[in-house]
């Protein structure tokens, strides 16, 4: 004896489609509070002389949803005799060797990616939360 089943998706799929787009505003927020702290917290590390180089630490979040991404740079441009313009802050943290003698404590040559390695983990989490709250608040 063979049995026919047919299920109504109708309203399971509305609420997916909902979900996703509640989803993607909720990941891109997220994006953004992490953007700003990975600025902050490579600002807080970065190679101090005269501010400049934490003052030109910046961020964005391009894409959207789960294809978003986060962009924190630290280019800053200095002045040299002879050589004219050049970007320090690339050369401080992708050239300058590790046996840099720093002048102030607690700063790195890695300001961008020491503090992303440190909050890995919680912006996951971050994540993870608020995709958490837009489900429930989907009714999922």
């Amino acid at each position: 004896m063979a049995r026919d089943l047919e299920l109504d998706l109708t309203g399971l799929m509305r609420a997916l489609q909902g979900f996703e787009d509640e989803a993607q505003r909720s990941l891109h927020g997220t994006m953004d509070e992490i953007k700003d702290d990975w600025v902050q917290k490579s600002r807080d590390v970065a190679p101090l002389d005269d501010g400049n180089l934490r003052r030109q630490i910046d961020g964005t979040v391009e894409g959207n949803g789960a294809n978003s991404k986060v962009i924190v740079t630290g280019n800053a441009t200095n002045s040299s005799r002879g050589y004219g313009r050049f970007n320090y802050g690339y050369s401080l943290h992708e050239e300058a060797p590790s046996s840099t003698n720093l002048s102030t404590q607690g700063t790195t040559l890695k300001f961008l990616d020491e503090p992303a390695q440190e909050r890995e983990a919680k912006w996951m989490q971050w994540l993870e939360n608020d995709l958490r709250d837009a489900a429930r608040r989907r009714g999922f």
